[in-house]
């Protein structure tokens, strides 16, 4: 008889959820209804697993207290994420239909100094949902900006089982202290609060990453920048995401603060499709997803090993990435501005060499791609082109057939003659119009400048990730 009413249950909320895709499909065009795909396909596949897989969890708003199975959690986060995802083309009423305690369970909105929302039903507490989720902070004199930045962690829509994981690392302007006054509001709103530190020689980022993911004990992390603010429903969105995609890293859309500090790279970041997410993880901008935007399982963490602990200039989020591709790890973004990622000179960014990135990079190029490829070409015969060539391997270096360009006075030189070879000839690479460019291709053109570059390679009518590969 259960299972009878299980199936029951099941396939009414099943039809109720693909008659409600279907309505909904209509007026709102092709872009509409491709929003709406993965949503609802996320929503189908957490109805199936909570049916099948049902648990006990108590829930609580104000003095009433309710019992149900983790269906009702799939719904209160689904009904967050389409709201933030779908862009706010279903109200919480349209999952009134699928369970009637979803009104109980209504996630509240809030405003503030980035995104302004209007409040709306006042978001409720629950306890042992089995979700921890751990916010893992590092920190070196961050007191100007951690205000904002604990903020941001209060007003989190999510209302499962949270933790603050604060490693200071040798901050000698008061952070540590600042943190500590807000032990007492994180309580209110049943946040613990976890911070260590040191007072000696600043370590590193990766070392206080490390620290702060040691003494954390969620099943999922998110990593947050103690001069970056957090959209109210990032966690919400994010954790949904891991959930269903327990192998990646997940990471979304953000704004910069000043605005237009780096419009190419955010423009890059923000846009590239799901598939260049994982194609696009050897150029110069670093990871396809950027590391403040970091959500993952914990299981990801201890697979890698954790962050590169050589200290300052040590690009340790990049060696992080490439080490979990290269574990056959993958990469998603939620395709909504959760974060609002600062722009200032003290940013640790600024203490990472370009040789040293410029060196890991090709040596990931060369065991992710190169070693599989026979001979290749490189779309660029002037400077970058020629370092790359330069940098490679003597047996990759070997596999260079010929350079491509679109500037007729290095086409007419004819070659490319490699004078620092102990060689003899000395290799000596044709150089040709990019029209008649032999691939695979390792292109060391930028992207996003004038836009011809990008009509070039589309009149070629290759495919990125077998045919060319963007190394700019």
């Amino acid at each position: 008889m259960k299972e009878m009413r299980l199936a029951i249950n099941f396939f009414r909320d099943t039809a109720c959820l693909w008659l409600d895709w279907a309505g909904s499909k209509g007026g709102r065009g092709v872009q509409g209804f491709q929003n709406l795909i993965p949503a609802k396909v996320t929503y189908l596949w957490m109805l199936i697993m909570f049916y099948l897989v049902p648990r006990e969890t108590t829930f609580s708003r104000s003095s009433c207290k309710i019992s149900s199975n983790d269906k009702i959690i799939a719904i209160l986060l689904i009904s967050s994420y389409l709201q933030t995802h779908v862009g706010r083309q279903f109200s919480f009423g349209d999952f009134n239909r699928l369970d009637p305690t979803v009104n109980l369970t209504s996630t509240g909105l809030h405003r503030d100094t980035y995104w302004a929302r209007e409040a709306s039903k006042p978001a409720i507490s629950f306890k042992g949902l089995l979700m921890e989720i751990s916010i893992i902070v590092p920190v070196h004199n961050g007191s100007s900006w951690l205000e904002e930045c604990l903020s941001s962690v209060l007003l989190q829509s999510y209302r499962g089982s949270m933790e603050l994981s604060v490693y200071d690392d040798a901050s000698t302007d008061g952070s540590r202290e600042l943190i500590e006054t807000w032990r007492q509001k994180l309580k209110d709103r049943q946040i613990e609060l976890i911070i260590s530190g040191h007072s000696g020689k600043p370590k590193g980022v990766g070392y206080a990453k490390n620290q702060a993911i040691a003494q954390s004990s969620g099943k999922y992390l998110c990593f947050l920048d103690a001069d970056d603010v957090m959209h109210p429903h990032r966690i919400s969105s994010q954790v949904l995401a891991a959930m269903a995609n327990p192998k990646a890293i997940v990471g979304c859309r953000f704004h910069r603060e000043p605005p237009n500090s780096t419009p190419r790279f955010t423009d890059w970041a923000n846009n590239m499709s799901q598939d260049q997410l994982v194609l696009q993880v050897f150029t110069s901008h670093g990871p396809s997803v950027i590391m403040p935007t970091w959500f993952c399982n914990r299981e990801i963490v201890d697979r890698v090993g954790g962050f590169d602990e050589s200290g300052k200039g040590t690009p340790e989020d990049l060696l992080f990435f490439q080490r979990h591709l290269d574990m056959d790890g993958t990469v998603v973004r939620v395709d909504e501005d959760l974060l609002m990622y600062r722009y200032h000179p003290q940013a640790e960014t600024f203490s990472i060499a370009e040789e040293t990135i410029w060196r890991h990079r090709v040596q990931f190029l060369e065991r992710r791609v190169l070693c599989s490829w026979k001979s290749f070409s490189i779309w660029n015969a002037g400077k970058q082109g020629r370092k790359l060539y330069r940098s490679l391997s003597p047996g990759n270096r070997s596999k260079v057939k010929m350079f491509c360009d679109v500037d007729e006075n290095k086409i007419q030189k004819g070659y490319y003659i490699y004078e620092e070879s102990k060689e003899s000839p000395k290799p000596k690479i044709p150089i040709v119009h990019f029209s008649s460019v032999r691939p695979p291709v390792v292109i060391c053109v930028k992207m996003g400048l004038s836009g011809n570059f990008e009509v070039n390679l589309s009149s070629l009518g290759l495919k990125e990730g077998t045919d060319y590969i963007h190394f700019n």
